[in-house]
């Protein structure tokens, strides 16, 4: 097909040159627009040129794609009309979910940390401190945070919310045209797309709407660049063109979430298994004992039940896992010197691309709190029948719908070649394998699963584009005449029947109907004669409502004017008696402010003046399980977010909460937040609390003693041997003495310098006092702390979460020491504390450069010539066959226009060696049909096209 982006490519209403045959008579040039006179001179005669030589398929992709776009739109702004914005366009400040703490995180970076020249640093906001964006992708909220400077912040942010999922449908398009599938498969991957988007199985696994209105907006737009970088590969693996695109846009998946980056990893390795250089003989004998031993071992592992159940950590994963790794090597082993040119500088420039940020990622993610999600192992119910899911989730569209039609178009994928569609396949296969085969790891198999749906949503698209095909051949009367009309109404069914699966639970459809009282919607209305109430279904999807929810944002909730008195009571307490760190009690009814997680934001409506205890990025701090122990001993009813640690039962007594004020004083908290009765009798009864402030429900106490941020211990610390500073080794141990009263005159480190005494787990240590030293002129800033001692020598905590990057002056340290803060050892009467850089921080921009040296030179590079594969040495037969009998058949020689552009689309190139020149040549059936769109490049002669290949 053509490609208008290359301009070495013919204009597309070229007719594609045919063999001379001798003493043929010349084929007359058909009347067209442009075909005499001279060539258009400005600019807009040459666009319109281009516009008025569009095959009517590039009109009805068009529309088909923009559909997709506008419906996504509509249902998510839930605007009345296309270009009123719905809810997008208010300023407002989003809420719901995770999305409504998120907005913390945009404005810090516009406002702290890109002023210092930073997009990673530290931020006392959250957790007692957290290295912000060190371990959260950074893309996203830099997008927004450069928008806010010429939109409303909340615009901003919810324009850059939604563009995952706007954007999916077009990428999901571009990735059908650049793999090169025929029409209609590439408008129908925009149908296809827009399913999974309102799928509604899944809610905060990724990709899909609930997902983004849950706060995975980071994963939509991540997973949209990894569906056109996968398009950019295959363009790449089958052309050799487009290697610096596919690098950048590689580098873009993984700094916008890192779940997605490991999808096209892995799919890189798979897209190699579908596109083999070998022969065909020689690869089925090779490969088909490979899938069957995969096979094998699979049926092996699912058990007697056939649900996997019997799998183990120990158990068949591991073989079952070496076995799929051998055909990931076998794609490798097969793909041919010229494929490797191709996918490996893609693979390591684009992965030295995201090495400021992968890099420091990695090597520092000992320091990441792992929340302990839980493997979720009902692999038939999730990979098939979808019977039990979470409340309020709903398996629509029907997962085994979408099976069935995903069924039929690996088939004829494999049937007509379709190289994408056997990619396909064997993406939806790995990824229920990965869902099944992880196992507890911080990777969440969970994770896995958008990457299984999404691969079934197109390979179900595909199958409605061949079917369209192949009924277009069946019903010609010259299989090389298909009857062209067929597969556009193709894709206008498959466009109605795809969007009308999702439209009705919706309740949009045309001429529907809902009964109120008995909350049934019917389509078409009863009242149409003879196929009125032909559907009807109590089912109502929670999409709008939820968007709804959060996109009309914190200020238009009803306990609004409680939520903006409550963070403007703290607001004035900072002015009044300090800003600090504030500990407020969780309750589920804070969803009523528009998240559970509303007063996250305390730092974004205070400037920062006032912390919060508890945020988002739950990874991201050391500081997080001591946290959540705090919010258990402190809350009448505490969510107990992380796993595996040690909550008390049922509400907390007074000595629960006595001992959290305790917990909150060893980590520096100067507020503590009640709203439940049961707190407010505990907190006045504490002698170390003060009441400060009353608003509606809420409670404010000021804890006025034993919080000082800058403190000496009186006893010497001791080093816990061979425990590392941050994962499970110090978690244990650290939980141990964080509970136990008894243990924390001595607090353990995980170094320190040789006098200290050094224990291992569960020994107890001695007590060694230390000399008196008094701390003044504390300041604390938000990535500086500064203080006086009297006496040097004497080690000195300080109450904020533990990272590498800070470096003291006038100090040795500092260590972590129990249970997340810093100690260090004054060697001067005036200490500062910095956070700055690392060698793992300089190290990883260095490569980032090397990797934006190496972006230039795939850019500037010519493209790599690709041998032909088996597939295209048999068009070239084909193609030389027809070309035989065109020259020796009834008007030979003499072929019309429109005849010569159907036999141009055999293939986008000729192979190398003999045969006529100029004849297309890629694919079996499959390319007899015309481009829907132009876009895929014009016929491309290689230079070594037997390279590495034996004849056939």
């Amino acid at each position: 097909m053509l490609d208008l982006d290359d301009p070495s490519a013919p204009a597309p209403s070229d007719p594609p040159s045919l063999p001379a045959v001798e003493g043929a008579p010349v084929a007359p040039e058909p009347d067209r627009p442009g075909a005499a006179g001279p060539p258009p001179r400005g600019r807009m005669d040459r666009v319109w040129l281009w516009f008025a030589e569009l095959p009517p398929e590039a009109f009805v992709s068009l529309f088909v794609v923009s559909a997709c776009v506008v419906f996504v739109w509509m249902q998510v702004t839930q605007a009345t009309s296309l270009f009123s914005g719905g809810n997008i366009l208010a300023s407002n400040t989003p809420a719901g979910g995770d999305m409504g703490a998120h907005v913390w995180g945009p404005a810090y970076l516009r406002d702290h940390l890109l002023p210092q020249g930073r997009l990673a640093g530290w931020t006392p906001d959250w957790y007692a401190g957290f290295p912000a964006y060190q371990f959260y992708m950074v893309l996203p909220s830099l997008a927004i945070a450069l928008l806010s400077f010429v939109m409303p912040y909340g615009v901003a942010f919810k324009l850059v919310t939604v563009s995952g999922v706007l954007s999916l449908p077009v990428c999901a398009w571009a990735f059908g045209k650049l793999s090169d599938t025929p029409f209609p498969g590439a408008p129908l991957y925009a149908v296809g797309a827009t399913m999974f988007l309102f799928d509604r199985g899944f809610s905060i696994y990724g990709g899909n709407i609930p997902s983004t209105l849950a706060g995975e907006f980071a994963f939509s737009i991540s997973l949209s660049f990894a569906v056109l970088y996968l398009g950019f590969l295959a363009k790449a693996l089958r052309t050799g063109q487009g290697r610096g695109w596919a690098a950048v846009t590689l580098a873009l998946v993984g700094l916008n979430h890192l779940i997605p980056f490991i999808f096209v990893i892995i799919c890189t390795a798979v897209m190699l298994v579908a596109y083999p250089a070998w022969r065909a003989r020689r690869w089925v004998l090779v490969a088909l004992p490979s899938f069957a031993g995969v096979a094998a071992l699979t049926l092996v592992a699912s058990g007697p039940r056939r649900d996997f159940s019997q799998i183990k950590a120990d158990d068949l994963n591991k073989p079952l896992a070496a076995a799929i790794g051998v055909v990931f090597l076998l794609g490798l082993l097969t793909s041919g010197w010229q494929r490797v040119k191709v996918w490996l500088p893609v693979g390591v420039v684009g992965t030295l691309l995201t090495a400021w940020w992968t890099v420091p990622f990695y090597l520092q993610h000992k320091y990441m709190n792992d929340m302990g999600w839980e493997k979720k192992t009902d692999y038939f119910n999730m990979l098939y029948s979808r019977t039990t899911l979470d409340p309020q989730l709903v398996d629509s569209p029907k997962l085994q719908w979408i099976l069935l039609a995903a069924a039929a178009g690996a088939l004829l994928a494999l049937i007509w070649g379709r190289r994408s569609g056997a990619f396909l396949g064997l993406v939806a296969v790995v990824f229920a394998g990965l869902f099944i085969l992880t196992p507890q790891l911080r990777l969440w198999n969970a994770r896995l699963l958008p990457f299984y749906y999404l691969a079934l949503y197109l390979l179900a698209a595909l199958g409605v584009a061949e079917v369209g095909r192949l009924l277009s051949l069946l019903f010609a009367r010259d299989v090389l005449r298909p009857i062209r009309a067929i597969p556009v109404v193709f894709a206008f069914v498959g466009l109605a029947v795809g969007l009308g699966m999702v439209a009705i639970p919706l309740r949009i459809m045309p001429f529907g109907q809902e009964d109120k009282v008995t909350n049934t919607y019917y389509w078409p209305s009863p009242n149409v004669p003879w196929v009125g109430g032909m559907v009807s279904t109590h089912d109502s999807s929670f999409v709008p409502s939820w968007s709804r929810w959060n996109y009309t944002g914190y200020e238009g909730k009803d306990a609004y004017p409680e939520y903006y008195g409550i963070t403007q009571t703290m607001a004035d307490l900072g002015r009044t008696r300090g800003c600090g760190r504030a500990m407020w009690e969780h309750e589920e009814q804070h969803d009523r402010f528009g998240t559970p997680m509303a007063l996250m934001l305390l730092p974004f409506w205070t400037d920062g003046c006032i912390g919060s205890m508890e945020g988002l990025y739950f990874e991201a701090s050391s500081t997080t399980p001591y946290h959540f122990l705090n919010q258990d001993e402190l809350s009448t009813g505490p969510s107990n977010a992380q796993r595996d640690l040690p909550y008390g039962p049922g509400p907390p007594t007074a000595t629960d909460f006595d001992m959290g004020i305790k917990h909150l004083q060893m980590l520096g908290v100067k507020y503590y937040m009640a709203i439940s009765d049961g707190m407010h009798d505990l907190a006045r009864q504490n002698p170390d609390l003060t009441k400060v402030a009353t608003f509606a429900s809420w409670e404010v106490y000021e804890i006025s003693r034993g919080n000082e941020l800058v403190e000496p211990l009186r006893y010497q610390p001791a080093v816990l041997s061979g425990a590392a500073p941050g994962g499970e080794a110090w978690l244990k141990p650290s939980v141990a003495w964080y509970m136990n009263e008894k243990a924390w005159d001595v607090p353990l480190t995980d170094d320190g310098p040789a006098p200290w005494q050094r224990v291992t787990e569960g020994e107890g240590p001695g007590l060694v006092p230390l000399e008196p030293v008094t701390v003044s002129n504390v300041v604390v800033e938000r990535d500086r702390i500064a203080f006086d001692v009297d006496r040097t020598g004497v080690p000195v905590v300080v109450k904020t979460s533990f990272f590498p990057n800070w470096k003291p002056t006038g100090a040795e340290g500092p260590w972590r020491v129990t249970p997340s803060n810093m100690v260090l050892v004054p060697t001067a009467n005036h200490v500062e504390l910095r956070y700055g850089y690392t060698k793992v921080d300089y190290l990883a921009w260095a490569l980032s450069l090397i990797g934006v040296a190496g972006a230039v030179v795939l850019f500037r590079r010519p493209a790599v010539t690709m041998p032909p594969t088996w597939a295209e040495r048999s068009a070239a037969r084909r193609a030389e066959a027809m070309s035989l009998l065109a020259a020796t058949g009834p008007g030979a020689g003499v072929l019309p226009h429109e005849d010569a552009v159907w036999l141009a689309s055999l293939a986008d190139r000729p192979p190398d060696g003999p045969g006529p020149p100029d004849l297309p040549t890629d694919g079996p059936p499959d390319s007899y049909w015309p481009p829907d769109a132009p876009a895929d490049g014009p016929p491309e002669v290689p230079t070594d096209g037997t390279e590495g290949e034996e004849p056939s």
